[in-house]
């Protein structure tokens, strides 16, 4: 099974709690997903994300980020 990786959501919590198939798991996991993002609950839902997820300790907006880019550049 490849590696899938997810934001710590209670649902996300829930579903690795279980003792699911591979198909059962990938069921799980997609039919989460997209009612997370039908419904927009993402507290509650399956969310994919990258292999850096980890790293990320805030929220920030866009325009915060894009701000710390550029200090970083001009230093």
């Amino acid at each position: 099974m490849p590696a899938i990786r997810v934001l710590n959501t209670a649902r996300a919590q829930e579903i690795t709690q279980k003792n699911l198939s591979q198909a059962e798991l990938m069921n799980n996991l997609n039919q989460d997903f997209m009612t997370a993002f039908k419904d927009k609950n993402v507290e509650n839902g399956v969310i994919f994300a990258g292999e850096d997820v980890n790293l990320i300790h805030q929220k920030q907006s866009a325009q915060q980020i894009i701000n710390e880019l550029a200090q970083g550049l001009e230093k």
